[in-house]
Formats: structure tokens, sequence, C-alpha cells
């Protein structure tokens, strides 16, 4: 589950950062546009074909191009700054990223791809492990309710006390929980509540 997760950080870093370069030479080319429009709007309105307004204009958009670029060329460095720490590759910082993934023409349907999931992936598998216990765990305490019986078996080689006919003795004992149903009740209650939540937790991860 981590590594699925690391795995799904270094994507969206690098995509990001794909996104942001590819960002940042559209914007270069439209301030270079805006570089030539601005030139020329000032150039008509030095022989009174443009006004002003026209020309504060241009510079205007100019300036928000020039912060576009500024945000897209941030963005850039930060993706890339957060895909070396996630891949300990320092030359993601430098290196020219271009999307190469190819995607298939077709992709599985997703009943299928939810019960693959549900056959392949750990966690699922560790969380329906984790209910197994649990209900052995439930069945356990309620075992407390029900009487035990214990047999002591004593052999001897040689005995001196009275009878000294017999070489063994046998203590069968039988308990009964009268006076601790409270606590096993108790524990009953820890059990399924442990039940339940690993049933809640399999339920989410699926």
């Amino acid at each position: 589950e981590v590594q699925d997760g690391l795995l799904l950080d270094v994507a969206q870093a690098y995509y990001e950062a794909v996104r942001a370069d590819k960002q940042v030479e559209v914007l270069k080319s439209s301030l270079a546009l805006q570089e030539a429009r601005l030139t020329d709007v000032m150039a008509r309105n030095e022989i009174g074909l443009a006004r002003v307004l026209d020309v504060e204009l241009t510079k205007s958009q100019r300036a928000q191009t020039r912060i576009e670029l500024l945000e897209a060329i941030t963005n850039s460095r930060t993706s890339r700054s957060l895909l070396v720490y996630l891949t300990a590759w320092r030359g993601a910082g430098e290196s020219r990223l271009q999307d190469t993934l190819r995607v298939p023409a077709s992709v599985p349907e997703l009943q299928g791809a939810m019960a693959e999931a549900t056959r392949s992936r750990y966690d699922l598998r560790a969380a329906q492990a984790a209910i197994r216990v649990a209900e052995h765990r439930v069945r356990s305490a309620y075992g407390e309710y029900f009487p035990s019986v214990s047999a002591n078996l004593s052999y001897f080689f040689s005995r001196d006390s009275e009878p000294t006919d017999r070489s063994w003795n046998s203590l069968i004992e039988v308990s009964l929980p009268l006076f601790s149903a409270g606590v096993i009740e108790a524990n009953v209650r820890d059990a399924l509540s442990e039940l339940r939540k690993a049933k809640l937790r399999y339920s989410m991860k699926r």
C-alpha cells in the first residue's frame, strides 16, 4: 500500500512538472508576441494611429503574461524538487521530461478489474485475515461461558503411604464460571467490537 502510494505521488509530480514545462514554453512564446505587439502599438501611437489607452492595455496584457510565466516557472521548479525528493534522482531537476506514456487502446471491464484487485491486493488479503482472527477470538470468548474439565494423573515409582498397592492417582476438576459472568460478557463484547472494526477496515479498503 505504501509502495502504491509512492508510485502515485511520483506520477503526479512527474506530470505536474511536464505540464508546467509546457506551460512555460507557451507563455514564453506568448510573451514574445506581447512584446512585438507592444512595440507595434507604441510605434503606431507615435504617428497618431493608436491611442494611449491601447498602449496601456497592451502593457497590462504583457505584465499579466509575465506574472503567469513566473508562476509557471515556480510550479515547474517545485514539481521537479518534489520529484527529486521522491525518486532520489537529482537529474529530475534539470533533465527534459517528456510524456512517453502509451495509453492502451482498451481497458479492462470494471468488474474484472475489481475482482483482480481483490485477489492480488495485499492490504485486502491482510484485512480478510484480520477478520478471520477476530472471528476466532469471538468464538474463544463465547467458550468461556462453558464449564471446563481438567484431569491430573500422578504415577508413583515407589509408595510408602497408604494405600501402598496403588501406583497412580487421578484428579478430575470441573470448573463452572458462576461468578465471572460479568468478566466473560465484557470479553465477548470486546471481541465483537474488534470483529466489527476488522470488517469496517476491510470495507473501507475495498
